[in-house]
């Protein structure tokens, strides 16, 4: 079956292969129709584009017809080594740059989901009529085909299984990035916010301390004026004694004047 390759930790291409039941006489099959079915390919393939052309969803993608034939010739490679049955790292490859080109220009799934089905539909009709003779299928034919039929189906379902797969894990990817770009952006900006405040902080206790300085003079002014205003008031209040006094004995002495 050729060399198989890893695609992450946790999802093994021989386990795929399992589970979808492509084993070593499916992939003879279609091997053996293998010169068939890429006689046939070319023609649907370029159909198929020029059908989802006509949809404005997809429009886009295939806008012209060198863009469909790029795209129908990329696919008839690819399958081509899907019809070997090789599985190799070539192929690993190549369906995880369709499954991410497709993720990067925003072809969801859904739209190559009925590229799969317009291509078994298609591919299926014409190689019965490949087989078909002027009386029909005969009973060997009609085995030939159910047996291609049953492979080719496991086949075309590994290969969008893969192809999901390799979308989902770009998207993954993708928004784990956007992510991480947040998430230093917000680190930066905090940091300037953060060399704001520093310097606030700083330009704040510079002020605090002037402030301080400037209290501790007027408190020292403060004290000393009260001082002042304490002596002059001790003095007033010594004087008026004083002359309180003299008064007593003015009064005292006019009247041994008088008598």
């Amino acid at each position: 079956m050729g060399k198989t390759t890893p695609m992450s930790p946790n999802v093994q291409l021989v386990s795929r292969l399992k589970f979808l039941r492509l084993d070593t006489t499916a992939i003879a099959t279609l091997h053996k129709m293998s010169a068939t079915v890429q006689e046939i390919l070319p023609g649907v393939l370029e159909q198929f584009y020029t059908h989802v052309a006509q949809h404005p969803e997809v429009a886009q993608f295939f806008d012209s017809s060198d863009r469909i034939k790029f795209a129908a010739n990329r696919q008839t490679e690819h399958w081509k080594m899907i019809l070997k049955g090789t599985f190799s790292e070539d192929y690993i490859s190549s369906v995880q740059q369709i499954g991410s080109v497709h993720a990067r220009i925003g072809l969801e799934p859904q739209y190559y989901l009925a590229g799969y089905t317009y291509l078994i539909d298609e591919t299926m009709k014409l190689v019965m009529k490949k087989l078909s003779d002027r009386k029909g299928l005969s009973t060997k034919n009609i085995e030939e085909f159910t047996k291609f039929q049953s492979a080719f189906l496991r086949a075309a379902m590994l290969d969008m299984d893969l192809a999901i797969y390799f979308f989902n894990e770009t998207r993954k990817k993708e928004a784990q990035q956007k992510i991480l770009d947040m998430a230093d952006h917000f680190e930066k900006e905090v940091l300037g916010i953060s060399e704001i405040v520093s310097s606030a902080s700083y330009e704040l206790e510079a002020s605090a301390r002037s402030m301080t300085e400037i209290a501790e003079r007027t408190f020292k002014g403060s004290a000393d004026a009260s001082s002042s205003i304490l002596q002059a008031s001790n003095g007033v209040e010594h004087a008026a004694i004083s002359a309180d006094e003299l008064g007593k004995a003015v009064a005292e002495i006019s009247e041994r004047t008088a008598q």
